[in-house]
Order: C-alpha cells, then structure tokens, then sequence
C-alpha cells in the first residue's frame, strides 16, 4: 500500500458524506432561526426499537418547552410509506414528543404523533 504525504490514510473509517438531506438541512437551520437561544442537535439520539432494529430522528431537542422533542422530516414521495419507525418509536417512548414535519407550498407543516 503507497502513503501518500500530501493525504495519509485515515486512522479510522469515517462518512464524509453530509450528516443531513437538503430539506433536513433547511428544517434544522429554521428551528436554530426561529429559536436561536435553544439548542438543536441532527441526528444524535438514537431510539431501540426492538432487536437489532434502531430509529435516529432526524432532529432532536433536550428540553422543547419542557419536554425532549423529536422531528423527523418526510419530503413529499415519502407520504406513500416510511413512517413506521416513527410510529413504533412514539408509541415505545411517549415520555417524549414526537412530531412528523413536512413542506407544503414553501410553507412548513407539522403533526404531532400520537402514542
């Protein structure tokens, strides 16, 4: 194997891919606009599920008025399917607030899952 000096080899294997989707992204800058005093994390926490099964909403909040606080946000193909983690993940942990986020003529929406 040739090491080059100008770019060693990583010592650990690590994503350079961006943590977040561009609507993630936006979601995440709008909370850190409208609440600048609050801090944000985007996908930090991860929820078990079951055996081998995880769930990482994709934003989460330690104390949202009161209360740790999870968003997960769906671009609009995904209104066909993929909000069964979302679903298990409420109804595993309703100590905390769950709420499914989504943008609709520029405009954002928010519902909150029920346990």
């Amino acid at each position: 194997m040739r090491v080059s000096k100008a770019h060693p080899p990583k010592r650990i294997r690590q994503s350079t891919k961006p943590l977040m989707n561009k609507l993630e992204q936006e979601w995440f800058d709008h909370l850190k606009a409208t609440f600048p005093l609050r801090q944000f994390y985007p996908q930090t926490t991860r929820f078990k599920l079951g055996n081998g099964i995880w769930y990482k909403p994709d934003v989460t909040c330690p104390y949202f008025d009161g209360i740790f606080t999870c968003w997960e946000v769906k671009g609009p193909k995904a209104f066909r399917g993929g909000f069964e983690n979302l679903k298990v993940a409420a109804s595993k942990y309703p100590e905390f607030k769950w709420i499914l986020v989504w943008k609709d003529d520029s405009q954002w929406r928010e519902q909150v899952v029920l346990a």
